[in-house]
């Protein structure tokens, strides 16, 4: 393995704030990422992460401590892991696996929490609504634990159209106001079907959802058009 630490600088733009972005591949399959935001041109945050991709695995672990300077609203410290996983079952099927944990403490904005639900998360319950929600709009305000699981096994659904493929998956999880409330026996489960047709662009994915438990009561299926692997 090389480890050339070929070092890139770069400007991202993150909110109100302006970042500098610096990244070193570490070997063939790692890169070292190394971020510090800026607000009103005072330095008040730093971020570290690490990613490793190989050819059925990736793996991404990111840290990031924001503080205080004159009277900034963000005084945290945030967690967020992510871990992916494919391969052949027999002939003709391929199964996935998509892991993620976040975990958050401190002063954190609404901005910076774990947001979950929509067709890239949680296949049971519309975009970010899995979790917590304002009591008074019902909208969702994020949190500070996450776990997530999405399984899938997707297969060729014609011979002659070898773009189309099927699927069927299982996601688990959950969003948690703060660390305190996370319980296992708290995670939510969705089950669905999905057809994915590759395009130059990605697989565009058509997929029903349905919240196994739904809060409202919903028995209608969830229905996701999208670009873009989950996986």
């Amino acid at each position: 393995m090389s480890f050339d630490l070929l070092q890139e600088l770069g400007v991202l733009y993150r909110g109100l704030g302006l970042g500098l972005l610096m990244a070193a591949p570490v070997g063939p399959v790692g890169l070292l990422c190394i971020r510090r935001t800026l607000q009103k041109g005072l330095l008040n945050g730093f971020a570290t992460g690490f990613g490793a991709a190989f050819a059925d695995t990736f793996f991404s672990a990111v840290a990031e401590w924001a503080y205080p300077l004159f009277k900034a609203e963000s005084n945290f410290l945030k967690l967020f892991v992510k871990y992916q996983y494919y391969t052949p079952v027999f002939r003709t099927l391929t199964f996935s696996l998509t892991g993620r944990l976040g975990a958050a403490m401190g002063l954190i904005p609404i901005h910076e929490r774990f947001f979950a639900g929509g067709s890239n998360t949680f296949r049971g319950e519309p975009f970010d609504r899995l979790g917590p929600a304002d009591p008074t709009s019902a909208m969702p305000v994020g949190g500070k634990a996450m776990l997530l699981f999405n399984f899938e096994l997707s297969f060729p659904l014609f011979a002659s159209a070898p773009a189309l493929t099927g699927a069927v998956f299982y996601d688990k999880g959950n969003v948690f106001a703060n660390r305190k409330d996370f319980s296992f026996a708290q995670l939510e489960d969705a089950f669905g079907v999905g057809v994915r047709y590759r395009t130059p662009l990605g697989p565009l994915r058509i997929d029903f959802g349905w919240n196994v438990q739904p809060p409202t009561g919903r028995k209608q299926p969830i229905v996701f058009i999208t670009i873009g692997n989950v996986f």
